[in-house]
């Protein structure tokens, strides 16, 4: 078995759903083993990174993404 795990974040402005004609920004985290993503709209990429490294992760990679105002971080914490 790994002795990592590994946590995906793609943060990006967006249309807003609830306001329309406003851009918001969103963070679509990826958790392992999960079937869906954590979506969070309306949020700051600095509280949601500490959030998670509250929960024992580090931010290993933060890339632009595709699109535009778009980033993906990969974070990492040892496996449980």
């Amino acid at each position: 078995m790994p002795e990592w795990e590994f946590v995906k974040i793609n943060y990006a402005q967006e249309g807003s759903t609830s306001k329309p004609g406003t851009m918001i920004w969103s963070a679509a985290i990826k958790w392992p083993h999960a079937d869906r993503l954590d979506i969070r709209e309306e949020v700051r990429i600095e509280d949601v990174l500490n959030e998670l490294n509250r929960q024992g992760w580090e931010l290993v990679s933060q890339e632009p993404a595709l699109g535009i105002n778009s980033t993906d971080y990969t974070l990492k914490r040892r496996r449980k």
